[in-house]
This record gives C-alpha cells, sequence and structure tokens, in this order.
C-alpha cells in the first residue's frame, strides 16, 4: 500500500513540472486573445501576436513595442477614449528594423477587412512612427 501511495505521489510530483513547464512555455509567447477592455497601463511586447475581435476600447496608456504584431478580425476597432471622461495614450513607437504592424487575421486578407483605430476627444499624445497599417479601412 505504501509502494502505491509513494508512486502516486511520484506521478503527481511529475505532472506537476510538466504542467509547470508548459504553462510558462504558454506564456513566455505566442498568440493573445485581447477580450478585455484596457483600464490600466499595459504594454504589448514583440514576443506575442495580439487578436482583436469586435470593439476594443482603450482607456489607459497602452504602450506597443517595435516588432509587435496586432490582427484584427473581420470588422474589428480600436477605439481611443471613446468615453468621454477617458483619457488614454497610445504609444506605438516602432523603428526601420522594427515596425510595428496592424493587420488582418482572415486567411485571405482585402482592404476593409478591419475598421482600424478611432481616436476621440480624450485621446492625447498618441504616437505611431514606423507602423505598417494592412487591410484597414471600415
Amino acid at each position: 500500500m505504501k509502494q502505491k501511495l509513494f508512486s502516486a505521489a511520484l506521478l503527481g510530483l511529475l505532472l506537476s513540472f510538466t504542467a509547470c513547464d508548459l504553462l510558462e512555455e504558454e506564456t513566455t509567447g505566442g498568440t493573445i486573445d485581447v477580450t478585455e477592455d484596457i483600464s490600466v497601463p499595459t504594454t504589448w511586447t514583440s514576443e506575442n501576436t495580439y487578436i482583436i475581435e469586435g470593439g476594443l476600447h482603450v482607456k489607459a496608456d497602452l504602450t506597443i513595442e517595435p516588432g509587435t504584431i496586432i490582427k484584427f478580425k473581420q470588422g474589428a476597432t480600436i477605439y481611443v477614449a471613446y468615453y468621454g471622461d477617458d483619457y488614454a495614450t497610445v504609444k506605438a513607437l516602432g523603428t526601420q528594423e522594427k515596425p510595428i504592424r496592424f493587420t488582418s487575421l482572415a486567411p485571405s486578407p482585402a482592404a476593409g477587412d478591419y475598421d482600424g483605430i478611432g481616436f476621440y476627444a480624450g485621446a492625447t499624445n498618441c504616437e505611431f512612427t514606423h507602423c505598417i497599417f494592412e487591410y484597414v479601412g471600415g
């Protein structure tokens, strides 16, 4: 009985380490579905690809690192400071070597796949340099 209990505990311990390794791999880079509005200062890193679906409201500062890719599902939009009391800044400062790419998620992308980025009264000091906008036009 003690041998079976020890074997079960050892198996559980091994599975725990494996699960931790898998979790670490999943969180160190990949695809991130952005499903919640941005209401606290946030940075999007180049090790991830960000997927936008529907309307994403930016209500705080958003920094996008050089080399980051943002993909939009059909008809998606980013609204910066859409609500009257929102104040938000988007800093998308790509470089010539690492531009920031805003593009379509569609398998066969075409102009007008997504609506783009809308800026409203509370959008202050937004900056975009070395950014590529593909297939936008709502």
